[in-house]
């Protein structure tokens, strides 16, 4: 089969990095003032790509030890938060 041709309007750059996702999840976790639930932080990404790339900020952020997380029950939401909160 021919495949048909991409038009320019399939074609877009989706370019984010951990580092400013990181920034950007410290300032939405933080001037939340309290527990954010990790659906939230999810729910409204655009697309595929800054999912990921905000997965991965969210993990080193936990790595780095900047937020925490707890969940309360197993099927539970899990809540991030800044340190100290």
């Amino acid at each position: 089969k021919r495949q048909q041709p991409v038009s320019e309007a399939d074609i877009f750059d989706d370019t984010y990095t951990v580092a400013e996702c990181m920034e950007s999840l410290l300032v939405r976790i933080a001037g939340a003032g309290s527990k954010t639930s990790f659906r939230a932080l999810f729910e409204e990404t655009p697309s595929l790509g800054q999912l990921i790339v905000n997965f991965l900020a969210l993990l080193e952020l936990i790595r780095l030890g900047r937020l925490q997380f707890e969940q309360e029950t197993p099927e539970g939401d899990i809540l991030i938060f800044a340190e100290g909160q």
